[in-house]
């Protein structure tokens, strides 16, 4: 396809430039490496056509800072003014959404992690795509930390995940909840499922001797208080369904620094609801395959959806009532209630 921009001039365009296109303005911060898993067939195609995009000035790149992967730093691309501009000429729907986009005025210092919660976002929905076929087709939807929308009240720009805050009233400092991301799985007639993720690069101590520093087990703190208070309900404006709880999906770096996590759950009562895995883990299929770790002791590796050749169904699907609950580390029914009924066991 070919398209002219207000000035004129003429430039050729392919399907597969314009979906790498919206997704980077989705994501904002994409590497080659990542809109190949999304829409190219390998990552060398998907360098060629990044290149002519960056050549004609529809999108920036920087060099990735670190880390440097098998010798090589990928570059980080990103939208430009010239970017909304095709993508208007292009995609009539665009332009209804372009005012909750922000054009990058620089790169992030924490940019690794930026596309370490991008690297999870892509994960879930490709993930998700596959299963459009299936008995339990699963619809994702994603919200990253760092995405903002506009407020239809005043116009400002707000976050799209409002961690501070409950019913108007602000939320003391032990009960924030910061999630890198937060998701549903939708498995459609108003059935969803609330996931907050959280990314861990290792650099956060596990327990800190100021009361004032936070450290990892302030965050777990900060979750089961908002389990118990039910703060997560905030959540229910953001994907427009009722929630009676929600798991954390907590994606580190190696299994040294996931036991260490796991030791530190140690310290709390009744949370199964954690699940972890290590971000290598994300080049897989991350809803079926058997690769998140609970905080119960003994629990064998599992997957959020159950694919046993017979029945698809999501973790939470009511349908499922002959699989047993979630087992807290409390030998009695007085666990916290996770919302998740009928919690399928893979054995590993």
């Amino acid at each position: 396809m070919s398209f002219s921009f207000p000035g004129g001039a003429i430039m050729r365009i392919t399907k597969r430039d314009v979906e790498a296109l919206l997704s980077i303005a989705r994501y904002r911060f994409l590497t080659p490496s990542q809109i190949e898993r999304l829409h190219f067939p390998n990552l060398k195609k998907a360098q060629l056509r990044l290149k002519f995009l960056f050549e004609s000035g529809l999108v920036g790149r920087v060099a990735q800072p670190s880390p440097i992967i098998q010798g090589k730093s990928e570059f980080v691309y990103f939208l430009k003014k010239k970017s909304l501009e095709a993508l208007e000429c292009l995609n009539g729907s665009f332009s209804g959404s372009q005012s909750n986009l922000i054009i990058p005025s620089h790169i992030p210092r924490a940019i690794n992690h930026f596309l370490d919660i991008n690297s999870a976002g892509i994960a879930f929905e490709v993930s998700a795509a596959r299963t459009a076929d299936s008995a339990c087709p699963i619809k994702c939807h994603f919200i990253p930390e760092y995405l903002k929308e506009v407020s239809e009240r005043d116009g400002r720009l707000r976050k799209a995940i409002d961690a501070h805050s409950f019913n108007g009233k602000k939320l003391p400092d032990e009960n924030r909840i910061k999630p890198d991301f937060v998701m549903a799985l939708d498995k459609g007639e108003g059935r969803k499922l609330l996931f907050f993720g959280e990314i861990d690069r290792g650099t956060e101590s596990i327990l800190s001797a100021s009361a004032d520093k936070y450290c990892l087990k302030r965050k777990i703190g900060a979750y089961v208080a908002c389990f118990d208070n039910g703060h997560y309900k905030a959540y229910e404006k953001n994907f427009g369904a009722a929630f009676n709880g929600f798991r954390v999906l907590f994606i580190t770096t190696t299994e040294e620094r996931l036991r260490n996590v796991l030791d530190a759950l140690t310290s709390f009562d009744d949370v199964a609801f954690f699940w972890l895995t290590t971000l290598d883990k994300l080049d897989g299929d991350v809803l079926t395959s058997r690769i998140w770790r609970t905080a119960s002791p003994g629990e064998k590796l599992q997957a959020i959806i159950k694919t046993d050749g017979q029945t698809d169904g999501l973790i939470g699907d009511s349908s499922h009532q002959s699989h047993p609950d979630i087992k807290t580390r409390k030998p009695s029914n007085e666990g916290r209630e996770t919302g998740f009924p009928g919690l399928l066991h893979h054995p590993e």
